[in-house]
């Protein structure tokens, strides 16, 4: 227990020093514990993705094996009781351990808070609802036709449309991955951000150069659901990613 107010609980942890990434801004830097002081080491790696690659995107036995090194943390996340969503899955928060497997990072979103009867209160109260999620929907509101902000590209349909009536859970991570896999392919988002409605009713186009397997497509399809009721488990998601 640390400083904090009215009971609260600072919790800091020491990660291990990640020498890969998928994304090619800088890698934060990292604090490592020496003696009795604390010294900064900056670390900088050549990435996985640039925005200078073009969209031909990664193999897709790359992209499968990314995505179960992905899943297996996610699954361990929701079947916490209660579940645990991450509510950030992005390509900068995808780092390479020294043991060659992709570990998911960056925990500050997390929330095990989960929204089922969204009524105009709740809509209306930042209070209420989580701080992200509040934030999406009063940018991209019914008034607006734009979704702002650096993670709006994977945030799920129902976090975009608070009328919906779609519960929000865990399974706004299922979406996300579901971008993460798509970006990965083709080195872009699934959705334009200038198209707001195509975002949250989850229709999404495969470039037309694209050679998906029947699994990748039905991959992207039980990912990329916009009713969360009807999206795919992240354990369901690991038995599948298993047998592909």
């Amino acid at each position: 227990p640390l400083g904090g107010t009215n009971g609260d609980k600072e919790v800091f942890l020491l990660y291990e020093l990640c020498p890969g990434k998928l994304h090619n801004d800088t890698v934060p830097v990292l604090l490592k514990a020496d003696g009795l002081g604390c010294v900064q080491v900056a670390i900088i790696q050549p990435d996985l993705i640039s925005d200078e690659q073009g969209a031909t995107g990664l193999p897709e036995s790359e992209v499968l094996m990314i995505a179960s090194h992905v899943v297996k943390g996610l699954l361990h996340m929701h079947l916490q009781q209660p579940p645990i969503a991450h509510r950030d899955i992005k390509p900068e928060n995808i780092l390479l351990g020294v043991d060659n497997k992709w570990k998911l990072c960056d925990f500050g979103s997390c929330t095990v808070e989960t929204h089922t009867n969204i009524n105009s209160e709740v809509r209306d109260s930042p209070f209420i609802l989580s701080d992200s999620i509040y934030h999406v929907f009063r940018t991209a509101g019914p008034s607006r036709t734009r979704l702002n902000g650096n993670d709006s590209a994977v945030q799920a349909p129902e976090q975009i449309d608070l009328y919906s009536g779609f519960p929000i859970d865990e399974k706004v991570d299922i979406f996300a991955l579901g971008c993460l896999i798509f970006t990965l392919l083709f080195f872009r988002s699934p959705f334009d951000p200038d198209l707001v409605l195509e975002h949250a009713n989850a229709r999404y186009t495969v470039p037309p150069h694209a050679k998906l397997s029947p699994g990748m497509t039905q991959l992207l399809a039980r990912t990329l659901t916009q009713d969360p009721r009807q999206r795919i488990s992240s354990a369901d998601l690991w038995s599948q990613l298993d047998c592909l």
